[in-house]
């Protein structure tokens, strides 16, 4: 579920960025300067300012990621209570939780204060690319302000009304320290961040970051994952065998995540610039090619048009190379890699991650 944004195509947005005063004015980050010079020095995680100017406004607004993607202003008491309301509607409808998307970007600095630079030697890309210019700063005001701490207990006490449970993506300087603050038994149940998913994740420091991670913080509960839909595939970036990376994830204190694919064994695909369909990846190619090589549709049969997939054509091309690894195939084999994961599950309920 996305708190902190929503499209430039909302009804709320499409109010907010009238120039007459009306319910939803103040609904948006809005601010007054000149069409050609942003407020500040903050940057989108997808390139360029997050700041773009509205002709019909004359005031620029705040997007953290896509320019279609108006953040919401929760300095507002109106949009905190609207989202908690959002919240609630599913939870009326009987779901189990949510994934909360990119949220400890829910506020922003009220002063608007720029960014301080960041040592390019000690420039991480964790939820970005390596040649990003948004790794350049150190991301102290534009997210992760300590009025999230808060309104995440107010979340926690309506989860907590339908039994409901958490899981929260972090985004941010001090990750680990991020997760360790957010997931507890007042706020998310679980975070995770990009830790694991960075292009310089070091395998062998697996048990070592796990380890320190609980050390600094007893009271909190991770959510790990080697590969997501905003990540290059942990095959391609480690030269490790799938099976050897699966038995790693499962020995891991916390919750984990297996990404669809990553029980197959699948690598990463090479997608060319033509079929592009993540606005990321256009932006920053060809240093950066973008998350699509880790979203091409599953090979669930590889005798069917598309592996399976669809019989019309996919909004990303399918990997012909992944035929032989298809989920028709691997079943029929107890060897596979699919089943061998299967086989490490039953072992997890069974208590085998105790470290």
């Amino acid at each position: 579920m996305v708190l902190s944004h929503t499209s430039d195509e909302h009804e709320w947005f499409k109010n907010s960025k009238k120039q007459d005063a009306n319910k939803y004015s103040d609904w948006y980050v809005w601010t007054d300067g000149n069409p050609n010079t942003p407020p500040n020095n903050w940057l989108s995680v997808f390139g360029g300012s997050s700041w773009k100017w509205h002709d019909e406004r004359n005031q620029f607004y705040l997007h953290n990621f896509l320019t279609s993607q108006p953040d919401l202003n929760f300095h507002n008491e109106e949009v905190q209570q609207q989202m908690l309301d959002e919240i609630e509607y599913w939870l009326k409808f009987g779901v189990d939780g949510f994934r909360f998307d990119v949220i400890n970007f829910l506020y922003h600095d009220s002063a608007l204060r720029d960014n301080p630079a960041k040592d390019p030697k000690l420039v991480r890309p964790l939820g970005f690319n390596k040649d990003n210019p948004y790794g350049l700063q150190i991301h102290k005001y534009d997210n992760t302000q300590p009025e999230t701490l808060e309104y995440l207990s107010r979340i926690r006490k309506v989860l907590d009304k339908y039994d409901a449970i958490s899981v929260g993506e972090i985004v941010s300087e001090n990750p680990l320290n991020v997760v360790g603050e957010y997931a507890n038994d007042q706020r998310l149940h679980m975070a995770y961040c990009f830790e694991f998913l960075s292009e310089d994740f070091n395998f062998s420091d697996t048990n070592k970051i796990v380890d320190q991670f609980f050390h600094n913080n007893p009271n909190s509960w991770p959510c790990w994952s080697f590969s997501n839909h905003d990540s290059m595939r942990i095959a391609s970036r480690v030269n490790k065998p799938s099976r050897e990376i699966m038995q790693k994830l499962m020995e891991l204190k916390g919750n984990i995540c297996i990404y669809q694919g990553e029980e197959l064994g699948l690598q990463e695909t090479e997608v060319q610039f033509k079929d592009l369909q993540d606005p990321f990846g256009k932006n920053f190619w060809p240093e950066f090619k973008g998350r699509d090589g880790c979203r091409t549709p599953m090979p669930w049969n590889s005798n069917e048009i598309n592996l399976g997939f669809s019989e019309k054509k996919s909004w990303l091309p399918v990997n012909p190379d992944y035929a032989p690894k298809s989920v028709e195939q691997q079943k029929q084999n107890p060897d596979s890699m699919l089943n061998y994961t299967k086989e490490l599950i039953e072992q997890r309920k069974r208590g085998f991650a105790t470290q």
